[in-house]
């Protein structure tokens, strides 16, 4: 990979001589969003008790987009994320001479080196399929975005990704590599003209030397279609390395069909108990209270939506949760961290989430979120018996321009 690095910094240093002589000459698109969002969540830090939990951000980020000529393109996305009233060393934030700090989210040089290849280099934002192994994340106030070298090649159908991306570099002595986390990726996806729409494949190897050794990699590959009024999408992966088992998998399923304005579907998925959720948009799946991550974990769920109104749409998510194997927990929203294990019940619980969406005619965004868990036996019984439900709300406004 180290040789695709130094091929694609060849390929890309005659056009920084151009860029240096066309100076300010040149394209400049200026775009980006504001978000706020201010939320309740009572009982969700442990899933017990009566802690409540309320707190405000905020996020602006700005896209700038520089196109010198027609090969080349400097990307820069800055950020300015705050918690309301955060209090960071000890110090205030708000009515205070301490400011937030503005950060790169992205900072990247994108390279057409043919008409159908191009190389991106820098720190990036990367999503693929449905966000259920890569996803940026937005969500978070902060996002997600990756330090990566990326090769796109386009195809007449559909497009490759070849890419590596450096997830943490701890290197200590030169001559070894054992501290360091790396993450190669290679993904295709092609669409057709059929009741198939799109077949995503990819392969992935991550090598975590940070401090488990832990070696993955994956084999996966989705679909998504319709056939009337009826559409399907399926994403399944399996994954193999020195640490991991035959349970390291992830299987998703969803039917569904379209009625006039409205569209309901039922999902069924599961993950094995050595399954590496890896970098997900996990809320997106898992329930917006975010009390359960995609391991050890099988779920069925009812989605409903609907839009009513030409300004107004909504989504009703019904969500039941097992665990697969009753010898080991369910795991917390990264993943990694466990419930616990006592116990011989695999019902976790059930989710209730309604979302709904208001847009303003100059494209203001309401979003009101109303999300409740109720703990099954297991998450009681690692509980002391609790049975407090988690209740989530939020309300969010989103201001693109």
């Amino acid at each position: 990979m180290k040789k695709l690095l130094v091929a694609v910094l060849v390929l890309m240093s005659s056009s920084f001589a151009m860029a240096e002589r066309t100076k300010i000459q040149g394209d400049l698109s200026v775009n980006g969003h504001f978000q706020f969002r201010t939320e309740s969540a009572q009982n969700r830090q442990n899933v017990q008790g009566s802690k409540q939990m309320e707190q405000s951000f905020s996020r602006l980020r700005v896209y700038f987009q520089f196109t010198p000529n027609e090969n080349l393109t400097f990307n820069y996305t800055p950020q300015a994320t705050k918690g309301f009233g955060a209090v960071v060393d000890s110090e205030t934030t708000s009515g205070s001479t301490n400011h937030t700090e503005v950060t790169s989210f992205e900072s990247n040089i994108d390279y057409k080196i043919s008409d159908n290849l191009s190389a991106k280099l820098g720190r990036q934002e990367l999503s693929y399929g449905d966000h259920l192994f890569i996803g940026s994340l937005p969500w978070a106030n902060a996002g997600r975005s990756f330090d990566a070298v990326k090769l796109h090649h386009k195809l007449s159908n559909g497009w490759v990704d070849l890419l590596h991306s450096k997830i943490s570099n701890n290197d200590t002595d030169i001559s070894s590599e054992q501290d360091d986390k790396d993450l190669y990726l290679l993904y295709s996806s092609i669409n057709f003209d059929s009741a198939v729409k799109l077949l995503d494949l990819y392969l992935l190897h991550q090598n975590d030397n940070t401090a488990s050794d832990l070696e993955v990699n994956m084999v996966g590959f989705r679909l998504k279609g319709e056939v009337g009024a009826f559409f399907f999408r399926t994403e399944n992966g399996k994954q193999t390395g020195e640490n991991l088992d035959d349970e390291a998998y992830q299987y998703d399923l969803e039917l569904g069909g379209k009625f006039g304005k409205y569209s309901a579907a039922v999902e069924y998925s599961i993950a094995g108990k050595d399954y590496q959720q890896l970098y997900p948009t996990a809320h997106k799946f898992m329930g917006i209270t975010d009390v359960l991550g995609r391991r050890n974990l099988q779920q069925t769920a009812l989605h409903i939506k609907g839009a009513p109104l030409d300004y107004m749409n909504f989504s009703l998510d019904m969500h039941q949760f097992q665990r697969v194997d009753d010898e080991n927990p369910a795991y917390k929203l990264n993943g990694s961290t466990s419930w616990g294990t006592t116990g011989d019940s695999t019902d976790i619980g059930s989710e209730v989430d309604l979302v709904v969406n208001f847009v303003s005619k100059d494209q203001i965004k309401l979003q009101l979120g109303y999300g409740v868990f109720t703990p099954g036996e297991y998450m009681k019984e690692n509980n002391s018996d609790l049975d407090d439900q988690v209740v989530f709300t939020y309300a969010m406004v989103n201001a693109n321009f």
